[in-house]
């Protein structure tokens, strides 16, 4: 097994190496119902009307995000990833899941879909994986489909925290240089966008109203970081935590 290979096999035991525990029912209810507001308030307006669409998620981890997008109404999706004890726990959800790693799954895969997108996933990849995948992605995307990428922004304050958060974290992503790797890779139409890492909801409505107040605060401190950027001629109009692209393939 070459060295490449050996640490790419980290993944399978991912969520053991993270020291994530995802066996509470309360908590990933908490956490699904968190993902299905912010996919609400950020995603839901580029999403397919049709209910039906197909929708594939890349990297799908504990399936939150796949999760959120079937709160949302969405009946046809489906995840792929290489952690069997990620892929578990997703089928004890009742979510339709498969263990392969992403290049294999898009190598060997067929079908169309309407949506794809990825997670918290990208920077993992090598910039030749991230490439390669987007080439795949490509192949597999209906002729109205969509890809949609979420990163940590780079740009924002804490950006280099989000990079070293994780060890498997291979690249760090900024507005131009996320919009740089798709344009490079065929895609046109591309919407770039930051967020907050979650919409302010809460079970406790007590923990929701100080969020809400929180965040009032957070767009002062925003305005502030604006400002001290500017004095240094420097101008990112993204710099909110999570950094996210929606692209369609370009036409020909």
């Amino acid at each position: 097994m070459n060295d490449e290979a050996e640490y790419r096999n980290v993944y399978e035991r991912y969520l053991e190496y993270s020291g994530v525990s995802m066996g509470d029912a309360r908590t990933y209810e908490n956490g699904a119902l968190k993902g299905y507001y912010y996919w609400r308030q950020n995603y839901l307006k580029f999403l397919p009307a049709n209910k039906d669409a197909r929708i594939l998620e890349l990297g799908c981890g504990w399936g939150m995000q796949m999760m959120a997008v079937k709160m949302l109404g969405y009946t046809n999706v489906v995840g792929v990833d290489v952690s069997g004890e990620c892929v578990q726990i997703c089928k004890q959800h009742d979510l339709q899941a498969e263990q392969r790693d992403i290049a294999s799954f898009l190598d060997a895969c067929k079908e169309q879909y309407d949506v794809i997108f990825l997670h918290y996933v990208f920077e993992h990849m090598t910039r030749k994986e991230a490439l390669w995948v987007l080439g795949g992605i490509a192949a597999r995307l209906s002729a109205q489909g969509m890809l949609i990428i979420t990163v940590p922004n780079g740009w924002n304050l804490f950006g280099g925290a989000l990079r070293d958060a994780d060890l498997t974290h291979e690249v760090s992503y900024t507005s131009h240089s996320l919009g740089q790797v798709l344009r490079m890779s065929g895609y046109g139409d591309v919407v770039i966008f930051s967020t907050n890492m979650y919409a302010a909801y809460d079970k406790n409505i007590v923990a929701r109203v100080l969020k809400t107040i929180f965040w009032g605060y957070s767009l002062l401190i925003e305005l502030l970081i604006r400002a001290v950027m500017l004095s240094f001629g420097l101008f990112e109009k993204e710099i909110r935590p999570n950094l996210v692209a929606v692209a369609r393939l370009r036409k020909r």
